[in-house]
């Protein structure tokens, strides 16, 4: 899981997973750590989208990837991703992202996928990545296969669906 102070994208300290977690039920993602490892003490290396991103998948900090802000710098061909570590390692390396700023015209920090779709224009919600992921893995049944799906559903604005919109707040609340 990954957090970014500045960018709310999930507390690690607000999953029911967490030792010292607040009351939150979150079932699916406590479900998917059981399953699979859980770094319950780590930082992003930037607030900001692309250098946060251009680091998760080079192991660099910014500062080697040249890579400080959004829309300005892109990674370096010469750099070595996670995606193209996995490619060598035989398996078939998928993305797809929700926002045009994470996509192969900015930062081009999807470097090395064999397959990747990103919007054009306006953010798209999960639904849209989640099909195209879920097809892709279809047509991946049996082969080893990396995903990075990104979904933006969890930035603002935050629109929670009906029966989850009210779950954590007083009745009387605002």
């Amino acid at each position: 899981l990954h957090t970014e102070q500045g960018r709310f994208t999930g507390r690690g300290d607000h999953l029911g997973v967490a030792q010292d977690s607040v009351e939150i039920l979150t079932p699916t993602i406590d479900a998917l750590a059981r399953r699979g490892v859980l770094f319950e003490d780590c930082f992003s290396t930037s607030h900001i989208p692309c250098p946060s991103h251009a680091a998760i998948r080079t192991g660099l900090p910014p500062r080697d990837t040249g890579i400080v802000a959004n829309g300005v710098q892109r990674l370096s061909p010469n750099a070595l991703t996670l995606a193209e570590a996995f490619r060598w390692a035989g398996f078939r390396t998928l993305a797809v992202v929700s926002n045009q700023l994470l996509g192969p015209e900015s930062a081009h920090v999807t470097q090395g996928f064999d397959r990747l779709r990103a919007p054009t224009g306006d953010i798209w919600r999960a639904e849209v990545p989640v099909s195209m992921a879920q097809e892709w893995l279809d047509d991946s049944a049996g082969l080893p296969t990396f995903l990075w799906l990104h979904v933006f559903d969890a930035h603002f604005p935050y629109e929670p669906p009906g029966q989850y919109d009210r779950a954590y707040y007083p009745a009387d609340g605002d």
